[in-house]
């Protein structure tokens, strides 16, 4: 599995087992999205997430111009029949879930202005509007990168990588 800035393929829906296997369903790509699901299979991951880290090659000359990629190698061990259920997990986490927990600082100042009105030009209101920002900021950075290293096959127990 392989993406450049997030376009390609890649596993998601990782399910591990106690004998250091996992299954998980090959997905096309986009921005790190999953949009259509491939097929599924029974794998071991031979590469450690955690030990092969994004590549950024410069293109064009520009400061700001660079490819990210990543790559890493699995064992396929065999093909399993895809899952409606897992589907539709990883839809939510992806679409739902992600972008509530990127934006829950922002939601919270907005039920509670709903609740209390406005806020009150008073001393309190721009440290409230200020941590609700850095907080926002933090959570729409640490929630994808938290998503995308799962996505490489991180054990939800261990936090590294079934070898």
């Amino acid at each position: 599995m392989s993406t450049i800035n997030g376009f390609g393929t890649r596993y998601y829906g990782w399910r591990h087992n106690e004998d250091s296997t996992a299954t998980a369903t090959s997905w096309v790509s986009l921005f790190y999205l999953p949009l259509i699901p491939l097929r599924r299979h029974s794998l071991r991951v031979l590469s450690d997430p955690r030990s092969s880290p994004v590549r950024l090659r410069g293109i064009g000359g520009g400061a700001l111009g660079f490819l990210a990629s990543q790559t890493d190698h699995y064992a396929i061990l065999g093909q399993t029949p895809l899952s409606g259920v897992e589907i539709a997990k990883t839809y939510a986490k992806a679409y739902i879930l992600l972008p509530l927990l990127m934006a829950w600082p922002l939601l919270l100042v907005i039920i509670f202005s709903k609740i209390f009105g406005p806020f009150p030009h008073s001393s309190a209101a721009g440290p409230v509007a200020m941590a609700a920002a850095v907080l926002t900021i933090i959570s729409v950075i640490a929630w994808p990168i938290w998503a995308i290293r799962r996505s490489r096959g991180m054990s939800p127990k261990l936090s590294r990588a079934v070898s």
